[in-house]
């Protein structure tokens, strides 16, 4: 049986599977490709100051945890056939565009904490998870629309009157799956960033360089030109595939 097959006809367990499954290599997509660099830009700016302590790992975890749980939470928003989900969509380029703003914020203040120190580092620390939550949201509602065959089918079965229940527990998985592979990145370009010994004042200039322009190209509404270019990049090297999940 096809994927989409198992998704619309198959046994639940099996369909969570799959949609566990091709949410993990969804992180492969063009689309999640040209998010990849400002996502690991705002793990890698937080927490600059501990860089170098032991249980910044565990930290930048927690971290992506938080980012995963707004990020799911605009799929699930956006793709759930709820209620609000249309009004939301209708005016999704405000939205983007005020993502866009969240980012750009963030960004700023990562620069300021590179370039002042201790003098700034942790002011955040008791809205970090509200920020990261934020943050995951923005990046969610502009990788929302990238809508490819298994996932297309999740939200056909969400929307459906009888089987949106089904939907709606395939799509958590399919943002679970997703997630993990997210989060999973997160920590390994912490540890290299570590091992590398890459000063935490230089992290946070280029962290806080790279969201910002991510920021800006989300207010106005240009990060779709770069889903194409990818596309493009992956054809001509033979992974046309990718473009396909």
């Amino acid at each position: 049986m096809e994927a989409a097959e198992i998704l619309t006809d198959g046994g639940v367990l099996a369909a969570i599977g799959v949609a566990l499954g091709v949410g993990a290599l969804s992180f492969l997509v063009p689309e999640t490709l040209v998010m990849l660099p400002a996502y690991l830009s705002a793990m890698s700016g937080f927490a600059l100051d501990e860089m170098d302590q032991k249980g910044s790992e565990r930290r930048a975890v927690r971290a992506s945890a938080w980012f995963v749980l707004g990020f799911s939470g605009a799929i699930f928003t956006l793709g759930g056939a709820w209620p609000f989900s249309e009004a939301i969509l209708r005016n999704q380029l405000l939205w983007s565009s005020i993502g866009g703003l969240v980012v750009i914020a963030f960004a700023v203040y990562v620069i300021v904490v590179a370039l002042a120190g201790d003098r700034f580092a942790g002011r955040l620390d008791r809205s970090v998870p509200v920020v990261l939550v934020l943050l995951g949201l923005s990046f969610g509602l502009v990788w929302a629309p990238s809508i490819g065959p298994v996932l297309g089918s999740i939200l056909t079965l969400a929307a459906g009157l009888d089987t949106a229940a089904r939907g709606r527990v395939l799509l958590l998985a399919f943002a679970a799956g997703l997630g993990f592979t997210l989060m999973l990145f997160a920590l390994v370009a912490r540890r290299l960033v570590r091992g590398l010994g890459t000063r935490s004042r230089v992290v946070g200039l280029v962290s806080g360089g790279i969201m910002l322009v991510f920021g800006l190209l989300m207010v106005v509404d240009r990060v779709h030109g770069l889903w194409s270019v990818a596309h493009s990049i992956l054809r001509s090297v033979g992974l046309d595939r990718l473009t396909s999940i």
